[in-house]
This record gives structure tokens, C-alpha cells and sequence, in this order.
């Protein structure tokens, strides 16, 4: 299906790399990588009207004490990706 897509220029050239690597189109690397992205999201449940996910194995805990210290160092950015269920 031919459509138009709004990219980020640094995806643009993630894609670009991937599809000159494998000698494949543009679209097939962007349909590859988008394919390998949603079989790695984690699976959302909810428990007591919290949404909740597993961490992957091996992942580093998230402990009080880590979120303390990115709330008290004014690392927003840091702290929001740590609570995202996008990786």
C-alpha cells in the first residue's frame, strides 16, 4: 500500500541504513522495523486501576530510591522514560 508518512530524519536514516544493509526497499525496512518494534512492546495489564507491565529480563530494577534520585537531580527527560511503557 503506497502512503505518505512524517518522519524524523534521524528514523529516516535508521531506516535507510537497515534497508541498504539488507538490499531491500525503503518501505520493506520501514515495515521490517516497525514489525520488530511491536513484537518487543511489553504487555500492559491493570490491577487495582493501575496500569502495570513486566520488565524484560535482565532489565534494572526500579527502585524508590532511583526514582528519588532522578526527581531530586532535575532529570525529567531521564524520569519519564523510566515510567513509559514505549522504550
Amino acid at each position: 500500500m503506497r502512503t505518505t508518512l512524517n518522519i524524523d530524519e534521524d528514523a529516516l536514516l535508521v531506516i535507510k541504513r537497515y534497508a541498504e544493509a539488507r538490499e531491500i526497499s525503503l518501505g520493506q525496512a520501514a515495515s521490517d522495523l516497525v514489525y520488530r518494534g511491536a513484537e518487543n512492546l511489553p504487555q500492559l495489564k491493570t490491577k487495582n486501576g493501575w496500569v502495570i507491565f513486566d520488565l524484560p529480563s535482565g532489565a534494572p530494577a526500579l527502585t524508590n530510591e532511583k526514582v528519588q534520585k532522578l526527581e531530586n537531580e532535575g532529570h525529567e527527560e531521564e524520569y519519564r522514560r523510566a515510567f513509559s511503557p514505549r522504550r
